[in-house]
């Protein structure tokens, strides 16, 4: 899950409500971006994330999701999808199938690698999505 570490912007953030997509199973820590019905959904591979979730939710037809806005002074912390043993600060990963982690492919990679904390599956990274 991408947690918050350090925002260099603002002490917090506020709390966003964005309107989720029907029947999708949302988490806290997951990686959002909109679709293209104007809803939002898990964000993979080499997409940057719009959205951090911030509920636990099965979403119906209308509803709304609590998310704060990734921005690039927002560092956050989250797992290695895979091991990423070749993995270098100043590296860009992708991001987790799962939308809840990072992966250790660098090809078109999203997220810079600012603190390597681990380099097995589940260790955890520090960095930001850069757009």
């Amino acid at each position: 899950m991408f947690r918050q570490h350090i925002n260099y912007k603002t002490g917090s953030e506020s709390f966003l409500y964005v309107p989720a997509t029907a029947a999708e199973v949302y988490v806290p820590g997951e990686a959002l971006s909109f679709n293209a019905a104007g809803t939002v959904t898990k964000c993979t591979g080499a997409n940057t994330p719009d959205f951090i979730c911030q509920e636990k939710k099965t979403a119906a037809a209308g509803d709304f999701i609590a998310v704060t806005l990734v921005h690039d002074q927002q560092m956050l912390e989250v797992p290695l999808e895979a091991a990423g043993t070749a993995l270098k600060v100043g590296n860009k990963v992708t991001v987790g199938t799962d939308g809840l982690t990072v992966t250790a492919t660098t090809t078109s990679g999203t997220f810079l690698i600012q603190e390597i904390l681990g380099t097995a599956a589940g260790d955890l990274v520090r960095g930001y999505f850069k757009r």
